[in-house]
């Protein structure tokens, strides 16, 4: 399900970032709910630039770049221009967390209509 891994530049250099349930678990735990801000963030919500700062800095973490919520921030605020693109960092982000689901070929998907209301 998981064992994918995202690139992501930091300083100029390039970072192999395994996205696991591990990873997942440490954030939640950390209170970064996953699906919450990807529901917000799906209806239009612009994201905290400290929420983002704080998923990319556990992401580069995982890929062996240790660095800080706060500089990640920094750079964030710094670049007035990229940080309009806020938004779909943030939903390109937490899209990094959702497990690909493999199709068996068992299951067909649920129709509204065959749904009973008790």
């Amino acid at each position: 399900m998981f064992n994918n891994s995202v690139k992501l530049k930091w300083q100029g250099k390039e970072y192999t970032c395994p996205i696991n349930f591990e990873l997942t678990n440490s954030m939640e735990l950390d209170g970064i709910n996953i699906l919450q801000y990807w529901i917000l963030f799906n209806k239009g919500t612009v994201p905290p630039a400290s929420l983002i700062a704080r998923i990319y800095s556990w992401v580069l973490s995982s890929g062996g770049c240790i660095v800080s919520a706060e500089d990640i921030y920094e750079s964030i605020m710094k670049d007035v221009e990229g940080s309009i693109n806020l938004l779909q960092a943030g939903k390109s982000a937490l899209n990094w967390f959702f497990p690909e689901i493999e199709d068996d070929g068992d299951s067909a998907p649920a129709k509204a209509d065959s749904v009973k209301k008790g």
